[in-house]
């Protein structure tokens, strides 16, 4: 098995390991599995493998990160560098201006430090501007934040997705914390930049040269928009969608009245 982790994640396969043997899948040595952003690059190594007509078995995407960009008709795969697509506004300027925003408690939180998972609050507040200039701005949020204060971004990130930290291992808010811990893990910052360069995949041939092609999303994520993926990818594969669950995966608590 090929398992690719979420960013700045380590160990998090155990986190899924029940649930996909739940539904049957019990993986193999030829199957690819990812999580979040490891999703995206899932497709990108079976896309990889299947060019080099390498056998292909089943491919795996957890909570794939793809952004709304992604479906819209302004997407172009292989984007350039981030510093030939020069924007004429002040990050600094524009980080301010996203918190000083008169919006919902959570979207404000998010915004404060702006992290790779945070694109659909970010373009909502953005909304007035073309697609293509919120998603140049995004990136630039994003590495801006993780320049200024990498802690701090990472904090922000393992907490929208769920975990706690200590003693540099991460676990679970919901589940035991034996059966779901994970490690912490720093990416450089080129591997930030990399979760934008995405290749140009060929879902079609994905389905028709692996064994089988399978989703799993969660129906009220939070981070991405669950119901544009499944529009989108279910027709070339079996998508599941869970509800009651996290971008984790992971039922999430019912408040008490």
């Amino acid at each position: 098995m090929k398992y690719f982790s979420g960013f700045g994640l380590r160990g998090d396969y155990a986190i899924f390991k029940s649930l996909l043997c739940d539904f049957g899948y019990v993986p193999n040595h030829y199957d690819i599995i990812g999580f979040s952003s490891g999703a995206l690059s899932a497709l990108q190594c079976a896309m990889q493998m299947i060019i080099h007509k390498q056998r292909v078995g089943r491919v795996i995407l957890l909570s794939p990160l793809f952004y709304t960009y992604h479906f819209t008709k302004d997407f172009k795969p292989d984007t350039v560098s981030l510093d030939s697509n020069p924007i004429e506004m002040d990050i600094d300027i524009l980080m301010q201006n996203l918190k000083n925003l008169d919006s919902k408690k959570d979207v404000k939180n998010a915004t404060q430090v702006i992290t790779h998972l945070d694109f659909e609050a970010f373009a909502r507040e953005l909304s007035h501007l073309h697609i293509n200039t919120s998603w140049n701005l995004f990136k630039k949020a994003c590495i801006h934040s993780y320049k200024k204060d990498k802690l701090q971004y990472y904090t922000t990130l393992y907490k929208k997705l769920g975990f706690h930290i200590a003693h540099d291992n991460m676990y679970s808010n919901l589940f035991d914390s034996k059966e779901c811990r994970v490690f912490t893990h720093f990416e450089k910052l080129t591997t930030l930049r990399n979760l934008w360069n995405f290749c140009a995949i060929n879902l079609e041939v994905i389905r028709e040269k692996s064994q089988k092609f399978v989703i799993f999303i969660a129906e009220h994520d939070k981070i991405t928009n669950s119901k544009l993926i499944s529009d989108n990818l279910s027709g070339f594969g079996i998508c599941y969608i869970l509800k009651g669950r996290s971008h984790i995966l992971q039922k999430i608590a019912m408040k008490r009245a």
